[in-house]
């Protein structure tokens, strides 16, 4: 009869080693998963941040070739510095650009 009592007993010791293994080991779960949600979000603002630049970076694209397009800078000639772009030119192989003000 003794013996069934000693295989009946649960130490507390081993109890309190048990609860303490299992709240450290729900301890790291927990913050495994906090950090993994923390690096989830970084990861998707990070995302929108490049596709944020790559929007950016079409919209100055285009802005580049919109001021240096042809159209724009013979525009700019003509108005500042009086010159004119003889369109017949590059066909005869002549000077292509003509001064509007020049003495001839």
């Amino acid at each position: 009869m003794q013996k069934d009592k000693r295989r009946r007993k649960i130490s507390v010791f081993y109890t309190l080693i048990v609860f303490i293994v299992l709240i450290v080991l729900t301890g790291f779960y927990i913050n495994n998963i906090i950090v993994f949600n923390n690096l989830i979000r970084k990861n998707k603002e990070l995302r929108e941040k490049l596709v944020q630049m790559g929007l950016d970076n079409y919209k100055k694209k285009m802005e580049i070739e919109s001021l240096t397009s042809f159209i724009r800078i013979k525009k700019l000639v003509s108005e500042k510095m009086n010159m004119t772009y003889n369109e017949n030119a590059i066909d005869k192989r002549e000077i292509v650009v003509i001064m509007k003000d020049s003495i001839k």
